[in-house]
């Protein structure tokens, strides 16, 4: 129960231009934010529409462009 918590702090936290990482393995930047769903481009002028439970993790700010 306490990872269901800190999942579901996680989720309620995600804000537009935080970088996360999906249940699937797919990294990036979250550029809308709806009640369940977020959109996130995972590449210049791509955007992904995904439920905000299958967020798995936020990364610090830059991790993307590193990679």
């Amino acid at each position: 129960s306490k990872r269901a918590k800190e999942h579901r702090e996680l989720v309620g936290g995600i804000s537009k231009g935080d970088e996360v990482m999906t249940s699937g393995g797919l990294l990036g930047k979250v550029t809308k934010v709806n009640d369940d769903y977020i959109a996130i481009e995972v590449a210049e002028g791509v955007e992904l529409r995904v439920q905000k439970s299958s967020v798995a993790a936020a990364l610090p700010k830059g991790t993307i462009s590193q990679i």
